[in-house]
């Protein structure tokens, strides 16, 4: 931002339109990952029906479960919605509370540590910066009851993923869904490998309504920064619009 400043730039974004599609699609990796969606999806391309026994093969269940929220931003509070249509139970850390017509009775924990022994799945929402980066590190994947499964949708670097396919593999954790990787696009061949993990490759807004969305708001504020007025989604406060026209064309 100060980059673009300091040429006279006028940045905008678009915060709200990719919320829903990106809850949904996290939803789905909960969805995938419990039922091993993964798992059964290949054994039908592979066209290898296979008949189990009464104890072979078997999910979890997601209704009446608790979910764990990590960041109750707009995305975690559009997840946490759809858990709560799945009659789950729904706690959350965040850096504070959320006010209380927005929580919809979700329970608040500002200490993560006591949040995830609590969980039988968690999710993350959160920004990836220096002090979330592996946030689900092995000490706090650890802290997760056995069988549990964890959720990525947001940032890759959030879990340390090596210690996530060490516990997957140990049995410690029943599962994973990921959207996103530490080193995108490449990811640890070993998570493919898993049967109790779902992956989806990084398209969390990839959606034709959303994606077409993005498109006209990013033309709606250059049209509208041509014509000489302020964009209508701005990406930082205090910038003098008229200042920066001064300046000349961007």
């Amino acid at each position: 931002m100060a980059a673009a400043r300091a040429r006279g730039l006028i940045l905008t974004y678009a915060p709200d339109i990719a919320t829903g599609c990106v809850a949904d699609l996290a939803f789905g990796l909960v969805i995938g990952a419990a039922r091993g969606f993964g798992q059964h999806a290949r054994i039908m391309r592979e066209r290898r029906w296979v008949t189990r026994t009464m104890g072979e093969g078997l999910g979890t269940r997601v209704w009446g479960k608790t979910m764990g929220v990590i960041g109750f931003g707009r995305i975690g509070r559009a997840f946490a919605h759809r858990a709560r249509g799945f009659g789950m139970c729904v706690v959350y850390h965040d850096l504070r509370r959320a006010a209380d017509q927005i929580e919809h009775g979700a329970v608040f924990y500002r200490d993560l540590a006591e949040m995830l022994p609590r969980c039988d799945f968690v999710s993350l929402h959160t920004p990836l910066n220096a002090s979330t980066r592996h946030i689900l590190g092995r000490e706090a994947l650890a802290l997760l009851p056995r069988g549990a499964i964890v959720v990525n949708s947001a940032r890759g670097g959030l879990i340390d993923e090596a210690a996530l396919i060490e516990l997957l593999e140990s049995g410690h954790l029943g599962g994973a869904g990921l959207d996103v990787f530490e080193q995108e696009p490449d990811f640890d061949p070993r998570l493919a490998g898993l049967d109790n993990v779902f992956l989806t490759p990084h398209v969390n807004s990839a959606t034709r309504e959303t994606r077409l969305a993005l498109g006209y708001a990013c033309l709606e504020d250059i049209a509208a920064v041509l014509a000489g007025r302020p964009p209508l989604r701005p990406a930082s406060e205090g910038i003098d619009h008229l200042t920066l026209r001064r300046r000349g064309p961007a």
